[in-house]
């Protein structure tokens, strides 16, 4: 049970990681398009 939880707190780690790339990324297309 305890690696069952680290488990889905790496995976939190890696998702909200990814979702904070996105973000840079949609805030630098938005940059870009109004550039």
């Amino acid at each position: 049970m305890k690696e069952k939880g680290r488990f889905i707190s790496i995976i939190n780690d890696v998702v909200s990681s990814i979702k904070a790339m996105m973000h840079k990324d949609m805030i630098k297309n938005r940059l870009i398009l109004k550039g």
